[in-house]
């Protein structure tokens, strides 16, 4: 009587299974995997309304008391104050999108860089030219 192992270690033993064979997959290049030499140019924006809930708390101040600005002196100057916030801020942001990061900022620190700066850094290594075929 012939043993299990025998009869599973014979060749041809699962014959049926013979047209089964693995999958082959083939890379096919559609575009060439090279980095362009500039991005998108994007501008880098400061947020429109950055005092609104201020704006809104003021405002609603001023409708319960019927226009009475002796009464929401407080409301007034918190908006104001936002305001003046606001526009060193995007005066700060500005300054620095337009030093390209000179002044002791680190840009790899950042999350996102902005596109001008991405485009320089590109500019300064292009990418080698290939002869096309």
């Amino acid at each position: 009587m012939p043993h299990a192992t025998e009869l599973l270690l014979a060749k041809n033993f699962f014959k049926k299974f013979t047209n089964y064979e693995p999958r082959k997959y083939f890379y096919k290049v559609m575009i060439p995997l090279e980095v362009k030499d500039e991005v998108v140019r994007r501008s880098e924006k400061v947020p429109a309304d950055p005092c609104l809930d201020k704006m809104s708390l003021m405002l609603s101040c001023f409708k319960e008391h019927d226009f009475d600005e002796s009464k929401c002196v407080k409301r007034v100057l918190e908006f104001q104050n936002c305001v003046k916030a606001a526009k060193e801020k995007a005066e700060a942001l500005q300054k620095q999108l337009q030093s390209d990061f000179a002044d002791n900022s680190d840009p790899t620190k950042k999350k996102r860089l902005p596109s001008r700066l991405v485009n320089k850094m590109l500019h300064r290594y292009p990418q080698p030219k290939k002869a096309r075929d």
